[in-house]
């Protein structure tokens, strides 16, 4: 697919309203070493974790620092904190709007982020695939648009990782035909139709 001139990013979401009125304040930039990390404060254990999620996630179009940086930690640590607890596939349909809404920018960076955050979740807890399966249908286009693209992205921060959009996508549909079965991969296939699943698809 040609490559798509990016859309302007939200001016105002959720994540940037609650951070600049302070309902955010439970998450700040802590130096460790030569990296940072995000503060919990209280920890997330005490915090309503599943209701932030959503709520981050909507902020990892953000441009400005240090709120892009706690948009894209505070998902990926608020992810991790749920897959531990066992709760994450509860509100893994909560996660497709933000997702979506940041795909649909078809802005390289974002658009990366958003698929490397997608896979964070799929690959962190057992049976996430399939409880975002009904809501695949809505993010499809959008990973077939990043599957179809060759250019390289710095994920930065703490990663310094070069990824390809391409195959951070295909990772994303192997880990959902894989884990949903033939009927999942068919559907893929309509919509992204150079994806071939490297692993064996159940029936």
């Amino acid at each position: 697919l040609e490559r798509m001139k990016p859309k302007p990013r939200p001016v105002h979401t959720v994540f940037s309203r609650m951070y600049d009125n302070g309902s955010l304040s439970c998450a700040t930039v802590e130096a460790q070493g030569v990296q940072n990390r995000i503060r919990w404060m209280p920890p997330l254990k005490d915090q309503d974790a599943a209701a932030l999620l959503p709520v981050f996630l909507s902020g990892i179009t953000e441009v400005k620092e240090p709120r892009r940086f706690v948009a894209i930690r505070g998902s990926t640590d608020i992810i991790h904190h749920l897959a531990d607890e066992g709760t994450l596939a509860e509100v893994s349909q909560d996660m497709v709007p933000p997702l979506r809404a940041a795909l649909d920018l078809h802005e390289p960076v974002v658009g990366v982020v958003a698929l490397h955050l997608l896979l964070e979740a799929l690959t962190a807890q057992a049976g996430m695939a399939q409880a975002m399966q009904p809501k695949l249908k809505v993010l499809l286009p959008l990973i077939n648009y990043f599957f179809n693209q060759e250019y390289s992205v710095n994920l930065g921060y703490n990663s310094r990782r070069i990824v390809r959009p391409r195959e951070l996508a295909n990772a994303v549909l192997e880990a959902f035909a894989s884990a949903c079965g033939r009927e999942t991969y068919k559907k893929i296939q309509s919509i992204v139709p150079r994806f071939t699943t490297g692993t064996r698809v159940r029936g």
